[in-house]
């Protein structure tokens, strides 16, 4: 049986955190070791872990997600390395099905399925329709990139890509490196059988900043006028689709924030404009 090891990166999400660790704790295939990487989180983490046979990597400052997976990539001691965001928790069976995936020569990495708990009110309705992060009930071979919040990697191949861009402080390092995965002939495997569970409860502002990091890296950073100006145009276009899209699907109550993303969004990135002109 091959060793795992588990990493769970951790930015203030510490009210969830012990559902995922005994999540980890009752797999079908055992965990072999488990990380908990500190990105700078306020409070300490040490009183819930203590209960719990992790170790714990702390950052001093808040670095970001990829950073946070390349202190996983570096200190984990077994090849196989598998992930889980500190807002899931995943199924006694998940990793099971995921390393089923994982054995053949050319796979590098393979992710499950996240399943939304929360999608009651506004703002947990809209994550569940515009940031679900699932491929479908089918196993793909090669889907657009495996999301990084549920998924089991072989550390050599990772390595061998030079790691996470730490670049990617809020998002979109998941999406790069398995763009760089596949584009050097290795697979990556879907498989919506290893379910893991999100747990994130969010209000109007919180769900539409989340989504506003999530696409940040999709598009030129607002750092001069003409920039800011191209990115405004693209969250009002990006607006209305998610209008007419939920328009045709019924989902009329989701239309008025559909409408606000864009106002909300085009502050946000002023917001950024201004901090980085001074």
């Amino acid at each position: 049986m091959k060793k795992i090891s588990l990493y769970i990166p951790v930015y203030n999400h510490r009210q969830y955190l012990k559902k995922c660790l005994d999540s980890v704790l009752i797999q079908t295939y055992p965990v072999d070791e488990i990380i908990l990487i500190d990105d700078g989180s306020s409070g300490n983490l040490e009183k819930i872990a203590s209960n719990y046979p992790v170790k714990i990597i702390t950052h001093k400052k808040n670095k970001g997600i990829a950073a946070a997976r390349n202190t996983a990539l570096k200190n984990a001691k077994n090849n196989l390395l598998a992930s889980l965001d500190a807002d899931t928790a995943a199924s006694p069976n998940w990793l099971e099905n995921l390393i089923k995936q994982i054995k053949r020569k050319n796979v590098a990495g393979a992710g499950g399925r996240l399943i939304e708990t929360n999608k009651k009110g506004l703002a947990n309705k809209w994550r569940d329709v515009h940031m679900r992060q699932s491929w479908g009930d089918k196993t793909l071979k090669n889907p657009p990139f495996l999301y990084g919040n549920n998924c089991l990697y072989k550390k050599e191949i990772l390595k061998k890509m030079g790691g996470y861009n730490n670049k990617y402080k809020t998002n979109y390092e998941d999406y790069a490196i398995s763009k760089k995965i596949m584009k050097s002939k290795y697979q990556l495997i879907y498989t919506p059988s290893a379910k893991a569970y999100h747990y994130r409860k969010d209000t109007v502002t919180t769900v539409l900043t989340a989504f506003w990091r999530w696409i940040f890296f999709q598009y030129p950073q607002p750092v001069t006028m003409s920039c800011l100006i191209k990115k405004i145009i693209r969250n009002f276009r990006l607006s209305l689709s998610f209008f007419a899209r939920d328009a045709s699907s019924a989902n009329f109550n989701l239309l008025f924030l559909d409408l606000f993303m864009g106002f909300y969004h085009s502050w946000l990135d002023y917001n950024f404009y201004k901090t980085k002109k001074k």
